[in-house]
């Protein structure tokens, strides 16, 4: 279904989100004169999907579903969809100044592939499928969907399991059977008081100590502990304002309070000990680690280790896998030893850690403990003039 920019208005009174505006709480964002003008922008991409003259560039079929859908919510399959886009944006942009659709283009699109990658190496996700039965959705009901990728970060010359106060991370906060519970902070959210939905999503690499931070996942804009903070969109009401006045964007800040998100809008969670997921399908699960400790972040090592299903086999390593048809031992040697065992297993995996690509630097940059580039807290300055990371 294709709505026209009415329609768009309209279905905001769907949705109760806690919005405030220089200070001022907006009891109801359709008829907000200070983000008229950024309704009116967004407007502007569902009107011309209903034109004639531009459906060509401005409407799309869905090849997973076999549906007409709108420009900026399609899933790209070849250089001439994309040429399209781009053409779509630059025909929407002469109009109002801004298509801030084409960010919920560019975010579904990479996610439609991290998460079919997702589930091509592990084999077990089911992201790529949830992901699939969210787009349809969206795309069914032509939403708006916001894109939530830049985050607090806090002091940046830490990483984001580094910080002090974590909620200038969006995060995982508690884990739990039907979904997972985030906290934190994202800044520079473009259309944040008048969209359907957020995806969030991480703004940089993480590194195994930074799992809890890397997770993508979908959010309701009314969902329970949602609180968007944002400026007027463009100049309504001033009368010298000829065009931003009629057309504009807000940008906002979203803080996410304790909120719940249930499995199915759960696409990547970075965070999900391998061991620990493997626990559902075996009655116990060996963690052989070569060392006597483990790297992973203090709140992973402890599920892993207080987790009854799990055993610990430290300063160990695998030296050969046995069985006929299909794998029925392992053998594994312990490095201080030099003793060897045999284990009865049925599934042998193997998780690689994070190693940063340094080591071309050749000492001349200062690195932390872990190998990470140092820079000077709150800029990207290193200890080398001219070279920033």
């Amino acid at each position: 279904m294709l709505l026209s920019a009415e329609a768009y208005r309209e279905s905001l009174d769907r949705y109760k989100p806690r919005v405030f505006v220089d200070g001022v709480r907006i009891e109801r964002v359709s008829s907000a004169p200070q983000l008229a003008p950024g309704i009116a922008a967004t407007g502007v991409a569902y009107d011309f999907a209903l034109r004639d003259e531009h459906k060509p560039l401005m409407t799309a079929t869905q090849a997973t579903s076999g549906k007409t859908v709108n420009r900026m919510l399609h899933i790209g399959e070849t250089s001439t969809d994309l040429l399209y886009k781009l053409e779509a944006i630059r025909l929407i942009c002469r109009e109002s100044g801004c298509a801030m659709r084409y960010l919920s283009h560019d975010a579904l699109n990479a996610l439609h592939q991290a998460t079919f990658m997702l589930d091509a190496n592990t084999k077990a996700s089911g992201a790529h499928q949830r992901f699939l039965a969210y787009l349809h959705r969206i795309q069914d009901e032509d939403l708006t969907v916001g894109v939530a990728m830049t985050d607090a970060k806090g002091d940046r010359s830490k990483r984001p399991g580094q910080q002090a106060n974590h909620d200038v991370y969006v995060h995982v906060k508690e884990r739990r059977k039907d979904g997972i519970v985030i906290r934190g902070t994202k800044a520079i959210v473009t259309a944040a008081p008048y969209v359907h939905e957020f995806l969030v999503m991480p703004c940089r690499t993480m590194t195994a100590d930074d799992r809890d931070f890397a997770i993508c996942c979908a959010v309701p804009c009314d969902a329970p502990g949602v609180t968007i903070i944002a400026r007027p969109a463009g100049r309504p009401g001033e009368s010298a304002a000829k065009y931003s006045a009629k057309y504009g964007q807000s940008t906002g800040v979203v803080q996410f309070d304790d909120v719940f998100v249930p499995h199915d809008r759960v696409f990547i969670d970075g965070a999900v000990e391998e061991a620990s997921y493997l626990t559902k399908f075996g009655s116990k699960v060996y963690i052989v680690h070569r060392r006597d400790e483990l790297r992973a972040s203090k709140i992973m090592q402890k599920r892993a280790i207080e987790n009854p299903k799990i055993e610990m086999l430290w300063n160990s390593a695998v030296v050969e896998a046995l069985g006929g048809d299909g794998l029925e031992q392992i053998k594994v040697k312990n490095l201080v030893t030099g003793e060897e065992s045999l284990l009865e297993c049925a599934g042998l995996f193997f998780a690689v850690g994070h190693e940063p690509n340094t080591s071309f630097l050749g000492g001349q940059i200062e690195l932390d403990d872990q190998g990470y580039v140092l820079t000077k807290p709150g800029t990207t300055l290193t200890n080398v003039p001219g070279v920033f990371a």
